[in-house]
């Protein structure tokens, strides 16, 4: 036996990931129209909300959560609710 451990993972396990991608991608879709509708780049958003572009594109790509004071200063950047990006 080579010693290595078998990670099979749970059905359930599974969908808690599915869900919380789903939920990331919803509003890093969101994030990016907003942006692209707006005509901004990246780093144009992070300079005005005070994060780095690295963390912004990692909002974008949803491998990230922004803390809840980022998550309302880009809902101000952008003229919209926390709600309606992070929650809808």
């Amino acid at each position: 036996k080579s010693g290595k451990k078998c990670l099979t993972p749970t059905i359930s396990g599974l969908i808690l990931v599915i869900e919380k991608e789903r939920e990331n991608n919803m509003y890093s879709n969101k994030l990016k129209e907003l942006r692209k509708n707006k005509g901004v780049t990246q780093v144009e958003v992070a300079n005005s909300v005070r994060i780095s572009k690295s963390s912004y594109n990692a909002y974008e790509l949803g491998v990230r959560n922004p803390r809840d004071d980022v998550k309302t200063a880009i809902a101000n950047y952008f003229g919209v609710t926390v709600q309606y990006i992070f929650f809808d």
